[in-house]
């Protein structure tokens, strides 16, 4: 009678999972996995599956809840709060990843804080509100980065929040007012 035989069931998984693990835990072989999944996740196909589930109103949710309830513990609070001080004591660090994501150089990305936000400078009775942020052309990349070359200009965030829903009034307006026209010039035929 071997060794195996005299193992419980359970004692067998626990074996098994062990051997799993220590092949697992081999520099190829997480290398090869790690490859095989970064394949995995460029198909078109299993990305649209999981940006068609992160868009989904309950995952959203759970999302959110989990992340309200790791902020919640004192022991994360503190470390969140320790980060974000290290984060704001080295502003090099967050502009050079604030212009990477516009695709911009760190100087590009600096010259467009000094200038100001262009609305404030454009209509000067307009007051601006909260901190500067980097206004694009979201029609032009249609993802979380941006190619540089949609890249408008700084604005406060109480005029980007404006423009936002300035574009998409038009946007909508635009396809309501050339519906009537259709409809109209349809009827005088």
């Amino acid at each position: 009678m071997s060794e195996d035989d005299r193992l419980t069931p359970e004692e067998r998984k626990a074996r098994k999972n062990a051997r799993e693990a220590l092949y697992r835990a081999r520099p190829e072989v997480k290398a090869r996995m790690k490859a095989k999944q970064a394949e995995y996740r460029a198909r078109p196909e299993v990305k649209a599956r999981q940006a068609a589930y992160r868009a989904r109103a309950d995952y959203k949710a759970a999302n959110r809840a989990r992340q309200a309830k790791y902020r919640g513990r004192p022991e994360n609070k503190a470390r969140i709060k320790a980060f974000k001080a290290e984060y704001e004591a080295r502003p090099d660090r967050w502009a050079r990843r604030t212009a990477t994501l516009y695709g911009l150089s760190v100087e590009e990305f600096q010259a467009l804080l000094a200038a100001g936000c262009v609305a404030g400078i454009i209509a000067d009775g307009n007051r601006c509100k909260g901190r500067l942020e980097i206004d694009h052309d979201h029609s032009c990349c249609n993802r979380a980065r941006s190619c540089g070359g949609c890249v408008r200009g700084a604005l406060c965030s109480k005029h980007n929040t404006s423009l936002a829903g300035y574009e998409q009034s038009v946007s909508w307006a635009g396809k309501y007012l050339a519906r009537y026209q259709a409809k109209q010039e349809g009827g005088r035929s």
